[in-house]
């Protein structure tokens, strides 16, 4: 095995290890509809509506800003549509 994967264990069994957090989870998200909307050729489409529905809805975090634009854009329909 591994240093690395012997010390993740080692972390994992102490207790010290973290999951990814609230953020991160976030950030992973938006880039994952970023990629998507790029492979399908709608990034403006998709950042325009991030712009409005962060104006409408203000409180919003932006992982659910960006779900919700890529909902509506349909990026995840069409990227795999492009992939076919």
């Amino acid at each position: 095995m591994s240093d690395s994967i012997t010390k993740y264990h080692e972390m994992v069994e102490s207790g010290t290890f973290q999951s990814r957090s609230e953020h991160q989870r976030s950030v992973q998200i938006i880039v994952e509809i970023l990629q998507a909307a790029k492979k399908a050729k709608l990034r403006g489409a998709l950042l325009r509506q991030v712009l409005k529905i962060s104006q409408d809805v203000p409180h919003l975090t932006p992982g659910t800003v960006f779900q919700m634009a890529a909902d509506i854009v349909k990026v995840d329909e069409l990227c795999n549509i492009k992939r076919q």
